[in-house]
């Protein structure tokens, strides 16, 4: 009876948590836009309907249900109904994240958190700003190092640490060290849990790279026979990346695909280590909702479009500027060089969202 209780009471905080992630990621559908004429920042919806007029300075993307914006020179958060509903007497503002955003306090010279209520969460501490907690971890850099915060506790110093930590709870971090003949600098690589302690010490002739979905690569370098392995969060090989024997610069998995760069040109690797889409591309960018920037061209001539998983175009590269999807809308810009009445080449520039038919939502 007991056992069959605590069941429903799982189940039903769970259904309570996954309802409250939709209602949050539901009243974060909305986007900051600029007016051209007064250049001033508002909110549009998914829609292209403006439901914030645009009266701010400056406007951040909301975040937890609540986004940063600025008014006569004063930083304060605001919610879905356009309510201010925090401005703390503190500098040193960012995003929310996991409930908690960053502070400074004048007098330590120190930063902190505080919470939505703009209590003190976590006392001012850390000589410089941390980055927004994700999975749980936030970090910050002194003259010392790179240092972990997880919870209230601070790991000792890196060089590097990653940033965000895997949802796993495991992130890679390295020293720079002098070489055995002291001539030179070399990397020294470790995988790491959220306290700092290292998981996994890298040889001379390998490589880590970062985590993500639980997976991370691992390069050896066996005299110029060059090998990637993939690695799990229990730092397990699970699989090789077939290369074919030539030496790439593999990033991170995101959305179960790893960008990879071969000679100039940029691909992506599934989880099983297969070229999922070839090298084709000039630059390319993790995929978000389903879809990856790519680049075509080089230079002032360089254009972004959208492919999908399968590598295939599905909103061509004519943008000059393009953000990840999120929220099911892309933040664009088109850009051109044109001769005005005078005879004077000028720059035009139009910024909207499409969605991701490429079909255009909103402009200013």
């Amino acid at each position: 009876m007991k056992r069959s209780i605590y069941l429903l009471s799982l189940i039903i905080t769970t259904l309570w948590s996954c309802q409250q992630i939709q209602r949050n990621n539901l009243l974060d559908n909305r986007f900051p836009f600029q007016d051209s004429k007064t250049g001033k920042w508002g909110y549009v919806n998914r829609d292209g309907e403006i439901i914030i007029d645009p009266e701010y300075d400056d406007a951040s993307h909301f975040k937890e249900r609540y986004a940063l914006v600025k008014k006569n020179r004063f930083r304060f958060y605001i919610n879905e109904f356009n309510e201010k509903v925090l401005q703390p007497d503190y500098g040193g503002f960012s995003e929310f994240g996991e409930g908690l955003t960053t502070y400074y306090d004048p007098k330590k010279e120190r930063y902190g958190f505080i919470d939505k209520s703009g209590e003190i969460a976590i006392s001012a501490q850390y000589e410089s700003q941390p980055m927004t907690i994700k999975h749980g971890v936030s970090h910050f850099q002194d003259k010392r190092g790179q240092h972990i915060i997880y919870g209230t506790k601070i790991s000792s110093g890196y060089d590097f640490i990653q940033y965000p930590f895997d949802k796993s709870g495991v992130g890679m971090a390295f020293n720079e060290v002098r070489s055995l003949d002291r001539t030179k600098k070399e990397r020294k690589y470790y995988f790491i849990d959220r306290n700092g302690k290292v998981l996994y010490r890298a040889e001379h002739n390998e490589r880590l790279f970062k985590f993500s979905e639980g997976l991370a690569i691992k390069y050896i370098d066996e005299d110029s026979i060059f090998r990637y392995e993939i690695i799990n969060s229990s730092i397990e090989t699970v699989g090789k990346l077939d290369t074919k024997g030539w030496k790439v610069e593999p990033y991170s998995f995101k959305e179960g695909l790893l960008i990879f760069k071969k000679g100039n040109k940029f691909g992506y690797f599934n989880t099983k280590g297969e070229v999922q889409i070839e090298a084709n591309f000039e630059d390319a960018f993790a995929f978000s909702e389903g879809y990856a920037i790519f680049v075509k061209g080089e230079a002032n001539r360089a254009r972004r479009g959208f492919i999908n998983t399968e590598g295939e175009v599905v909103i061509p590269a004519t943008y000059y500027f393009a953000d990840n999807f999120k929220n099911g809308l892309a933040l664009v810009t088109t850009f051109e060089e044109r001769k005005n009445e005078k005879g004077k080449w000028v720059d035009t520039r139009c910024h909207y969202y499409i969605n991701n038919k490429g079909k255009k939502v909103f402009e200013f």
